[in-house]
């Protein structure tokens, strides 16, 4: 029961650091194509796809798209630019996603931000929100981690690590922990 409620506490709780990262420039730096690194500060602006730069406090910001960056840092928060994917029933060919862990099997969890209006027959509107979707890349590919097909995919990231795959047979690693499971693969394939 702990696990199942641990989850939805730790994406809230990224939520409202993500927030955080939104409302004002915090130190950090980004990573080039060219493969230049910048430092000053930034702040992610997820409705805009894009990275805000300034050098300085008192400096002209730069608008960075995706398609200008590999990658940013900012406080403890990274992020990478992923490529041809899907999150929810959207499809992206490029756009930022927040790195959860990174080695052989990178952990991604992307935020795609609708600002459509629905209508009801009452009249009432509802707009926009987010979806937040991880994504798992291994060897080149991508995939959606959901809840629902959990152990089909979990068995095509982590299948070759027999201990890692009994704990999760067994119910002792679940879709809470994936974090977690990427993590201690990562580490044992080193």
């Amino acid at each position: 029961m702990k696990k199942l409620l641990f989850l939805p506490l730790a994406l809230t709780l990224a939520y409202n650091s993500s927030a955080q990262l939104l409302k004002k420039f915090q130190p950090g730096y980004v990573v080039m194509n060219n493969g230049d690194v910048r430092r000053g500060l930034l702040k992610y602006d997820m409705d805009a796809k894009r990275v805000l730069f300034k050098e300085e406090k008192d400096s002209t910001r730069q608008k960075l798209t995706a398609y200008q960056v590999k990658s940013f840092v900012m406080e403890e928060d990274s992020f990478a630019v992923i490529k041809n994917f899907e999150n929810g029933s959207q499809a992206f060919d490029t756009d930022f996603a927040q790195v959860i862990c990174a080695g052989r099997v990178n952990l991604y969890l992307h935020t795609a931000v609708s600002n459509r209006r629905m209508y009801s027959p009452g009249g009432m509107v509802s707009g926009g929100g987010s979806t937040e979707t991880y994504l798992a890349e291994k060897n080149g590919v991508k995939y959606r981690v959901h809840r629902r097909d959990f152990k089909e995919t979990i068995l095509l990231l982590v299948g070759d690590n027999a201990d890692l795959m009994k704990r999760i047979n067994a119910g002792e690693l679940q879709y809470e922990e994936l974090d977690e499971i990427i993590y201690t693969y990562n580490k044992a394939r080193g």
